[in-house]
């Protein structure tokens, strides 16, 4: 039992830098299981088991990173940045950032900017 733990943290922390790494491509569940040969459910459960959230999230928490740093040092409209990072629905990218980041892409961006002046 400990064993396999200590493989899925392995597996896992894989996965996270792969996902980090490719945040901004279209990947998805079934891409991850095919890449690291385990089953979609098995990598649902690992994620929940080792880092308390699902791949959804990891991947959109990852996205959303990449989005603050374009949205701080480019001038591509928002839609743009949500393309950019992956998402290919702009409404869900508003919907993620404001869930994870408490505001809108385009009041980050104005905050981020007055934080520099």
């Amino acid at each position: 039992m400990a064993a396999r733990r200590r493989m899925d943290a392995s597996r896992v922390a894989q996965m996270r830098r792969y996902i980090a790494q490719n945040c901004t491509r279209n990947i998805r569940l079934k891409d991850i299981s095919a890449r690291f040969r385990i089953s979609p459910g098995h990598v649902c459960r690992i994620f929940k088991e080792q880092l308390g959230v699902s791949f959804t999230k990891c991947l959109n928490a990852d996205r959303i990173k990449e989005a603050k740093r374009l949205l701080k040092q480019t001038k591509c409209p928002a839609y743009v940045v949500a393309q950019k990072v992956g998402f290919r629905n702009r409404d869900y990218f508003f919907k993620v950032f404001k869930r994870i980041e408490g505001s809108t892409p385009d009041r980050y961006r104005y905050a981020a900017r007055e934080k520099r002046v």
